[in-house]
């Protein structure tokens, strides 16, 4: 296996250096036409922080070219290639695309005549047209540096006045948008001596008008009724007189009073009267709301006035338009029974009128459930399960929440390719009948999925072959069989090398080859539970699997074989809930053959951690819980922050352990006083983890983004040492803290240098992260981020053979602190991640020496000390075996953003 050698930090600044003198060279203002200036710089000033900076620099028409620490590096890109070498190397290639274009097209009519003739002579009329396609001279491939110069790169922004008296038009508007009426704005332009010119943007926005009291204009009791409840939440009194607040006021204020069944109310019934007073600067605002008009029933030419109601469901409707389930010739019956094939949608033969589901209050049918059905030979699919997954029903009030939500869960099924739905007025009344026209989709399918992935920095190959039945026994039942293999990178387990690694992450490393086998029963509702006493609007499912993975590598090969029953339901469109089958969550089993040279090792090291981590494992999960809840924050703002939080909790082997004075008692070994199940030492613990993701767009292409990593495993009775290792909490990584290697940090301030022997696969506990990271693009294809990780592993006990690992009220010194820069390459269906991480703050070293820009004088002395104990003790390690660079740097590949 090959290896990078370790390079120093210097040399990447030397590096950057001589890049950037190339670069520099380059004078921005070499394209830049004569007599114009390149727009250096737009400097904004106001005092009224009310309005957000944001929505000030929006409305600017020009910008100057993108920055990076201060760098214009787009545009330098630009200026340092050649325009005219690339122009005249496009020619070139234009040319030779219309010749070969040309050649083709002769070659096309030489063999078409052949075709001709060839026809003739066999008496035939026709012939087979041979067709050669030609390529694009529109808009053909880019070369290299014609993408580099033109995707990449940026042409000069040069300033344009006319944009800037624009800007200041716009300025203008904006205050009055913001209720500021009379402020005023002062625009600067400063040309300089090196063709640049700089523009200044002054804002006196003065006093704000402020609404002082809302009122509405309707006397139609069912909008003052709606409208007074709206109020409660939503009212703008006392709040910034601003155009934008009145819009987001007028569409919120129209899409409660659908959601109250007002049908068909729409923005435009909303009009604001509005009384200032200057003196006060105050405004009194007051809410129309006009009626409704529409074309009479009985004359359509004339539109008459109707009030504004509620609109209640007289039935609902669905029509299954397929002839998949018909036998016998379709549209012989069809003429046979008069119908006609006209229309948008497949005519159906067959109905039902559906009711069979009882009130979960007594054992009456619910008449409120009851749908008509129409379809052609048979429904192919339980009538129930569609009728469950409908909010909207006969009598109950028209909600758009509740078709909006319809919708979504219809389409969740995966069984129809085409949802759409109509509503139908019913004459001179308040009611409407509601019609689904669906079309099924195809029932079986597979699929083979080839990949490359990253997990945690390891890269792999892989390839998935699945075979998906969606509606197996007619009750949208989802059956999938898959077979997934490939091999994946692993670090060495033992890592006594561990000096000569370098900042890539592809040496000491193995491979692992795997394959699994799996299997997955998707039932909607929650089995063993009526589908009649849950609420529709939970929207449960079931989740049925079982999966068993082989998995080699050089020291050992495992087996996991496991079975799943888990519940999911939502809660709102904001929360989800999954939970094991209480007593049954999750059965687990782990079986690992260890070579002889590995399980020597691991005897002499004596670590009952490492013991128990690669022994044979039986795990039984007595309960899995799972919560989930997103959000989208401040939605009246034009960039919108998001909020995703996922807890689970994780309780096993708690109920084998009540029968323990049934089952067999190790006696001797490392599992000396543990029960046995199936002849397996099985586990007991209790596991919290939690992540917390937030994002703040700052603008169009930028925003900050936060991510949060805390949990807490608890071994206990049957297990007295550690956690199992799936189980187990590690650092490090291409998603996690940066600067450190995969499962390489860690735990807690363990001095991992002074211990050759060491595994570098590091697992403990307790787990605290956390990133924060500033994204941006170069262009629409490569994009950039800095980056900022702090974390790291403890255990709950201390561990002898890891000396400082144990938690403590210390923990918060012994975080590891990693920053650096990250570059994306976006291929819209996936992306490609590298990231740079250097490490700040270490905690593994002595005290004084943690950080990057403090002294190595005590880390240098450990390092000799041990070297020379260990040679007295007849050792043979040498300094080259060591970690002599603890700041070295580290790259990270990933696929997808870390978070």
């Amino acid at each position: 296996m090959c290896k990078i050698k370790s390079l120093n930090p210097y040399k990447y600044i030397a590096l950057i250096v001589v890049l950037a003198s190339v670069f520099f060279s380059c004078k921005t203002t070499k394209y830049v036409p004569n007599e114009r200036y390149l727009l250096k710089k737009n400097n904004i000033s106001y005092l009224e922080k009310t309005v957000p900076f944001e929505d000030v620099y929006s409305i600017i028409r020009q910008y100057p070219n993108r920055k990076l620490l201060g760098v214009k590096w787009n545009l330098l890109l630009y200026n340092a290639i050649d325009s005219s070498k690339v122009a005249q190397k496009r020619l070139r290639k234009n040319y030779k695309l219309k010749r070969d274009n040309l050649n083709k097209t002769l070659k096309e009519k030489k063999i078409n005549k052949r075709r001709i003739e060839k026809a003739k002579k066999e008496g035939r009329d026709s012939y087979k047209k041979k067709v050669i396609p030609l390529k694009d001279t529109l808009e053909p491939n880019l070369f290299f540096k014609e993408w580099l110069k033109y995707k990449v790169g940026e042409s000069p922004f040069v300033f344009d006045s006319i944009q800037f008296n624009k800007t200041i038009e716009q300025l203008n508007a904006l205050q009055k948008s913001k209720g500021f009426y009379y402020g005023k704005v002062k625009g600067k332009v400063t040309y300089t001596s090196k063709r640049k010119a700089k523009v200044e943007y002054q804002l006196n926005f003065g006093k704000q008008y402020l609404i002082d009291s809302v009122y509405l204009l309707s006397s139609n009791p069912l909008i003052k009724e709606l409208f007074l409840e709206f109020e409660k939440d939503k009212s703008l009194n006392k709040q910034a007189f601003e155009v934008e607040r009145l819009e987001n006021y007028r569409t919120a204020l129209s899409k409660y009073m659908r959601n109250n069944a007002v049908y068909n109310f729409t923005p435009s019934f909303i009009n604001f009267i509005v009384d200032t007073n200057k003196l006060e600067m105050k405004v009194t605002l007051g809410v129309g709301v006009e009626e409704n008009r529409k074309a009479s029933f009985s004359n359509p030419d004339s539109l008459i006035v109707v009030k504004h109601k509620r609109t209640f469901i007289k039935n609902v409707h669905f029509h299954i338009l397929d002839t998949l389930q018909f036998k016998g010739d379709f549209k012989a019956t069809l003429d046979s029974l008069g119908i006609q094939s006209v229309g948008k949608y497949i005519p159906t033969i067959d109905s039902v009128y559906f009711n069979e589901t009882f009130n979960r209050n007594s054992r009456e049918l619910d008449e409120s459930r009851a749908v008509y059905f129409y379809y052609n030979g048979e429904i192919f699919v339980s009538p129930s399960i569609i009728e469950a997954h409908s909010l909207l029903e006969k009598g109950k009030p028209l909600r758009e929440n509740f078709i909006e939500d319809t919708y979504t869960r219809l389409q969740n099924l995966s069984l129809f390719q085409t949802i759409k739905m109509e509503v139908e007025e019913v004459e001179g009344s308040d009611k409407v009948d509601i019609h689904y026209y669906l079309i099924p989709s195809k029932k079986e399918s597979f699929s083979f999925q080839p990949r490359i992935s990253s997990s945690n920095g390891f890269l792999g190959i892989s390839a998935g072959l699945n075979y998906i039945n969606k509606n197996l026994f007619k009750g949208a039942e989802r059956l999938t069989f898959g077979l997934n293999g490939g091999f994946q990178s692993q670090p060495v387990i033992f890592d006594e090398l561990e000096a000569s690694n370098d900042i890539a992450t592809v040496t000491n490393r193995l491979y692992q080859f795997e394959i699994s086998p799996s299997v997955k029963y998707e039932v909607p509702g929650l089995l063993l539970i009526k589908r009649s006493k849950i609420n529709k609007s939970r929207n449960g499912k079931t989740f049925l699997s079982s999966a068993y993975s082989y998995q080699n590598r050089d020291v050992f090969s495992k087996e996991i074989f496991q079975l799943n029953y888990t519940w999911q339901y939502d809660v709102g469109k904001k929360q989800r809930f999954s939970m094991g089958l209480p007593g049954l969550s999750q059965i687990k089993f782990v079986n690992i053959n260890k070579s002889l040279d590995f399980d020597q090792k691991l005897n002499e090291l004596n670590d009952l951690f490492l013991k128990n981590t690669y022994s044979n494992q039986f795990i039984w999960e007595d309960w899995k819980l799972v919560f989930e809840y997103k959000s989208t924050l401040e939605t009246d703002k034009k960039y919108a922050s998001s909020f995703y939080m996922r807890s689970s909790l994780d309780l096993a082997g708690n109920l084998l352990h009540l029968f323990r004075k049934y089952q067999e008692e190790d006696t001797v070994g490392q599992h000396l006083g543990q029960n046995r199940l199936f002849g397996l030492v099985y586990s007991q613990f209790t596991r919290l983890d939690n992540e917390i993701i937030f994002t703040k767009p700052i603008s169009k292409k930028k925003s900050v983004n936060m991510h949060l990593l805390t949990g807490v495993g608890l071994p206990y009775g049957n297990s007295n040492t550690s956690m199992p290792y799936d189980y187990s909490f590690y650092a490090g990584g291409s998603n996690d803290v940066r600067g450190w290697r995969a499962r390489s940090l860690g735990p807690g301030a363990y001095k991992y240098y002074l211990d050759t022997g060491r595994t570098a696969v590091q697992v403990a506990d307790i787990r605290i992260s956390a990133s924060a990271e500033y994204r941006f693009e170069f262009s629409e294809f490569l994009k950039g981020a800095l980056f900022l990780d702090a974390g790291n592993i403890w255990t709950l006990r201390e561990d002898e053979n890891r000396i400082g690992s144990k938690f403590s009220k210390s923990w918060f010194n012994e975080l590891a602190l990693a920053s650096g820069v990250g570059f994306r390459m976006d291929f819209d269906f996936f992306l490609i991640r590298f990231d740079l991480g250097f490490k700040l703050h270490n905690p593994a070293l002595p005290k004084g020496e943690k950080w990057i820009f403090q002294s190595r004088d005590k880390y240098n002395q450990e390092i000799k000390d041990f070297i020379l104990e260990n040679e007295a003790s007849g050792g043979t390690v040498t300094r080259s075996k060591i970690d002599t660079t603890p700041f070295r740097p580290q790259i990270s590949f990933g696929i997808g953003y870390p978070f």
